[in-house]
């Protein structure tokens, strides 16, 4: 008698905790669907490989509820303030390198001028060297914002008028 009473209690719990829900996959869709007892399709997961989890859509809801959840707010991924003065703190370094580099031809000019030699050969030198500068800067992509650069065009400068100089006096000879 036992035995009867606890295999009808083990049937109407089986029976009472039943499964409501099947699940089914979709190889059409690729999505595990979700159907209650009536065969009704009540929701289906899909997974996300983006965000790398499953997304459960729940058809019973409105179209709005319906979106997959949101995993966060948007992230900018440029950070616009710090791109901003980067950029305005090469800009006042290449300004500055720039008028460096004008001065330093202007002082080359000026130095020239002062020399006391004749007017003629002044004119030479400062014309080759404006030759060569207009030669050899004009048409290179240097970066003014680079004190590396900058220092170099500077020594290119120095080392320019020395080589006309001495090109000038051996051809003088």
């Amino acid at each position: 008698m036992k035995k009867i009473i606890f295999l009808a209690f083990l049937s109407f719990g089986s029976m009472y905790f039943s499964q409501s829900v099947t699940e089914k996959y979709n190889s059409l869709y690729k999505r595990y669907e979700y159907f209650d007892s009536s065969g009704n399709r009540i929701g289906y997961k899909k997974y996300n490989n983006l965000s790398r989890q499953w997304e459960y859509y729940d058809l019973n809801k409105t179209q709005y509820e319906k979106q997959p959840r949101q995993y966060g707010n948007y992230i900018q991924p440029y950070n616009l303030d710090l791109i901003e003065r980067t950029l305005r703190q090469k800009q006042q370094n290449y300004d500055s390198n720039f008028q460096s580099v004008k001065a330093t031809i202007e002082y080359i000019i000026n130095d020239i001028k002062t020399w006391e030699i004749d007017t003629d050969t002044k004119y030479k030198i400062i014309s080759q060297f404006k030759d060569a500068i207009s030669k050899n800067l004009d048409n290179r992509d240097i970066d003014y914002s680079s004190a590396e650069q900058t220092r170099i065009v500077i020594k290119w400068l120095d080392e320019t008028v020395e080589i006309i100089i001495k090109n000038l006096i051996n051809t003088a000879k």
